[in-house]
């Protein structure tokens, strides 16, 4: 049976000029050694071109940002974009595991380890506002629910609206789980408001 979530994957994605429009800065870890690895898969002079097309230099978007800085959302999407429209036949979902491989090329250390070990989706998902706080300067991120069923809903920017900016929240609870041995949630898009998105994550087997 096909996934509801999927359904995010029919939107029509942003064009440079939209996306131009946001405003939102995100934390530029989101970008973690972007360039190193489009360079292993793709050519050592892939990025240098998506950085010519998104109008950005090496010196605004290195290879491999400081995990620190913050840049334009903008650029991690267009990035995206641009990386599944050229490699991967504007294919999202083929991207999903090379992000999943990009993750984990980076050895866990023995204090993540066990802190994983104490970790679950549940736990995590509890702080989204939290860690929506560190990762971007716009909007807001609430979670409501317990262990079986939790619902997220962010507001405040148009940013939420964006339709590779879900897949990618899609895309990351997915990626926890699977880190954490966790089985697999049932993830249900519902009615969003105006520069919102809900997101229903269902553990209930």
């Amino acid at each position: 049976m096909r996934p509801e979530w999927h359904t995010l994957l029919e939107a029509r994605p942003w064009s440079q000029a939209e996306l131009s429009t946001l405003e939102v800065r995100c934390k530029s870890a989101l970008l973690k050694d972007w360039g190193l690895h489009v360079a292993r898969r793709f050519g050592a002079d892939e990025p240098n071109r998506l950085r010519a097309l998104i109008g950005v230099t090496a010196v605004d978007l290195p290879d491999s940002p400081p995990a620190d800085g913050w840049v334009p959302v903008r650029w991690q999407l267009a990035l995206t974009r641009l990386i599944c429209e050229r490699h991967l036949g504007s294919d999202l979902l083929r991207l999903e595991p090379l992000l999943r491989e990009d993750a984990r090329r980076k050895p866990a250390g023995l204090v993540e380890k066990v802190i994983r070990l104490a970790l679950t989706p549940q736990k995590i998902l509890a702080q989204g506002g939290k860690i929506h706080a560190s990762l971007y300067d716009r909007g807001s991120c609430e979670v409501r629910g317990g262990r079986d069923l939790m619902t997220l809903t962010w507001r405040g920017s148009r940013l939420f609206e964006e339709p590779t900016w879900r897949v990618l929240q899609v895309f990351a609870i997915r990626a926890m789980c699977a880190e954490l041995n966790a089985p697999e949630p049932t993830l249900r898009p519902l009615s969003s408001p105006p520069e919102g998105f809900q997101l229903e994550v269902c553990f209930k087997r």
